[in-house]
């Protein structure tokens, strides 16, 4: 859910995201009628692998 509100302006919006993205770092800007939000991505773990030796 996205929701801003600044003086009188109330917006509301539920906009799906495609990537895993830290919430907690999400940082908004209202300028000329645009609210735009940024978020850091989180990095999928790499599958660990073992090395093995063929003989």
């Amino acid at each position: 859910d996205i929701s801003a509100e600044r003086g009188e302006k109330k917006y509301h919006a539920k906009v799906p995201i495609n990537h895993k993205v830290d919430e907690n770092s999400a940082k908004a800007s209202y300028k000329n009628g645009i609210l735009e939000l940024v978020f850091k991505l989180i990095e999928d773990e790499k599958p660990k692998g073992k090395k093995v030796e063929v003989e």
